[in-house]
């Protein structure tokens, strides 16, 4: 089943509608390289104002669908529009985007300011705007007093800054950004995430970012596509991808994740008993997903459970277990515990002080409520 990427809300009789225009949107749009399908029908749209993230692993198509907008490449099938325009055939300098590359792709010759100014000169502005806007658009990125610099001259994080006013002068529509973090070390990748965030917010455009970061769509994005083998599996926004994955690939693509198997074995109202190799896990929520004697498949994220040494812990869920691997992680501590013959559970928790650790080969309950316990909808 396809999934489509739409921030729009449901009418309740199958219409969708939307109180503004997607600035970008895809429609049924596949890429077919020889016999390869890079694209599969993918539906996406982008609204005004938005932070939309394609996240994924490598090949899965989220830089093949930044080039179909930006008009570097053409879909095989199906339609792409830009403020409600098909514009399939049009070539990039006529579509309202522009791209920020991970390799930045500033020109070497040229100066920080001859670099930003380069897209007005070809739209034959007049020189007094030019300069006004490439002024504005350096002022934007904190880049005034390096205008005269060359690239070579310039730190991973300043040609990131440079490479941003160069596709901001323009003044595009939606800014198409393909790993624009990817070359940066950890900590200057963590502080321009919180500046490009800042500076979509300020300016009010719309930002399509491919990244396949989890942790940078979930800090940034409004909505994340998580996207696979050409096709977005789940999208929405990072709580609803993170807590609620429709899919076994979701939930392990997006952070750590315990995939629990089972046979349901009793009904409650709104909640559900299952069998599994490590005891019986009650689930709440479990809407009409769950059916006696069905087969499911549950997710159980590692920071919802709690180590207890005593199994009155006042949680629906105590699975008896043995801690089998001990992971110090600075501000937290992960920990493997053996539940049963064939199941393990990841479980992480914080460093707090006066807190005592919980040694290898320990025996422990695993405790956690039925309500972070989520049935997966879809294979």
């Amino acid at each position: 089943m396809a999934t489509v990427c739409s921030s729009r809300a449901d009418q309740g009789d199958g219409r969708q509608v939307s109180s503004t225009a997607p600035v970008v949107e895809l429609r049924k749009v596949s890429k077919t390289l020889g016999e390869h399908r890079v694209l599969d029908r993918m539906d996406l749209e982008v609204h005004p104002g938005e932070f939309v993230s394609l996240l994924g692993p490598s090949g899965c198509g989220k830089t093949t669908s930044l080039r179909l907008i930006a008009g570097f490449d053409h879909p095989t099938s199906g339609d792409v529009y830009i403020h409600g325009h098909l514009v399939n055939g049009s070539p990039p300098y006529r579509r309202d985007v522009n791209m920020v590359f991970q390799s930045y792709a500033l020109f070497p010759h040229l100066t920080v300011r001859a670099n930003v100014s380069f897209g007005l000169e070809m739209q034959r502005l007049l020189r007094p705007e030019i300069e006004s806007r490439v002024d504005e658009a350096l002022g934007m990125v904190r880049m005034e007093g390096l205008s005269e610099r060359y690239p070579h001259q310039l730190s991973g994080g300043q040609q990131q800054r440079a490479a941003l006013a160069r596709a901001l002068v323009t003044r595009p529509a939606v800014l198409l950004l393909d790993e624009p973090l990817g070359a940066l070390d950890l900590r200057l990748r963590q502080e321009m995430q919180g500046e490009l965030k800042k500076l979509q917010r300020r300016l009010g455009l719309a930002f399509l970012y491919v990244t396949h970061d989890q942790e940078e769509a979930l800090t940034m994005s409004d909505r994340v596509a998580v996207m696979q083998g050409g096709r977005i599996l789940q999208c929405g926004t990072p709580a609803e991808v993170y807590e609620k994955p429709r899919t076994r690939f979701v939930a392990e693509f997006v952070g750590e994740a315990n995939i629990l198997s089972g046979r349901v074995i009793g009904l409650g109202e709104g909640s559900a008993s299952v069998g599994t190799a490590g005891g019986v896990v009650r689930v709440s929520d479990a809407g009409g997903t769950a059916q006696t004697g069905r087969e499911v498949t549950m997710v159980l994220r590692p920071e919802k459970v709690v180590l207890s040494e005593a199994s009155a812990s006042g949680h629906d869920n105590r699975l008896s277990g043995l801690v089998e691997e001990v992971t110090y992680l600075g501000n937290g501590t992960r920990y493997r515990v053996r539940v049963g013959d064939r199941l393990a559970l990841t479980v992480r928790r914080q460093n707090a002080p006066h807190e005592r650790a919980v040694g290898l080969g320990e025996k422990v309950f695993a405790c956690f409520p039925a309500d972070t316990v989520h049935l997966l909808t879809e294979e």
